[in-house]
């Protein structure tokens, strides 16, 4: 018999005591996503090459 949890976020099965990393990763993307877009006047959106 395994013994797991459940991640309530991402559904992932987790070993006793791991912790999961989903939040902080879904954070960092977003983050990246939004420092690389824009919207123009027009409602277009635009990435942002640097």
């Amino acid at each position: 018999m395994s013994y797991y949890n459940t991640c309530p976020c991402c559904g992932s099965n987790l070993d006793p005591g791991e912790k999961c990393d989903c939040e902080k990763k879904r954070n960092e993307s977003e983050h990246f996503f939004l420092s690389r877009t824009k919207v123009n006047s027009n409602g277009q959106l635009s990435l942002i090459f640097k």
